[in-house]
């Protein structure tokens, strides 16, 4: 079974506050997801990305913002 991050793993895992990571999502300052879980028009699709994914944004994004929280 393969296993991705969510908004709250990305949050956890690059120390981000969750409301900024869901910012940065609606912004379009995160990567594309991996994957999407869901197709109804009604229906919240779940997104997720991979560690590896969120390794390189994360690399680029923290290199960008002396704080990291641009």
């Amino acid at each position: 079974t393969r296993q991705y991050l969510s908004l709250r793993d990305i949050a956890e895992k690059t120390g981000i506050p969750l409301n900024t990571v869901k910012s940065l999502e609606l912004r379009g300052k995160l990567p594309d997801p991996d994957v999407v879980v869901g197709s109804g028009e009604r229906q919240q699709k779940a997104r997720g990305w991979s560690e590896a994914t969120i390794d390189t944004w994360w690399g680029g994004y923290a290199q960008k913002s002396p704080s990291g929280n641009n």
